[in-house]
């Protein structure tokens, strides 16, 4: 958690951790942009900042889930 919120999924592995914020969109066409609106999440609201030291990788994933297929549509990494 942050003083502004908190991340939908944090898990730690050694010399890692992945922050992923998940986002619902109606078709593929908006999966680019949910995905990409989930990482920039990430990034204003800090979610990724209580991990980040020397040494350790921190690598953030925005994440947009189809409302139909209830599948992962897309995805961006940024570490």
């Amino acid at each position: 958690q942050t003083a502004k919120g908190r991340a939908d999924v944090v898990f730690h592995l050694p010399g890692a951790t992945f922050v992923m914020e998940l986002k619902m969109c109606n078709t593929k066409r908006s999966a680019a942009r949910a995905a990409g609106d989930a990482l920039k999440q990430i990034d204003e609201m800090g979610y990724a900042t209580p991990y980040e030291q020397p040494g350790h990788r921190v690598v953030r994933i925005g994440a947009a889930f189809a409302r139909d297929s209830r599948t992962i549509e897309r995805w961006i990494v940024a570490k």
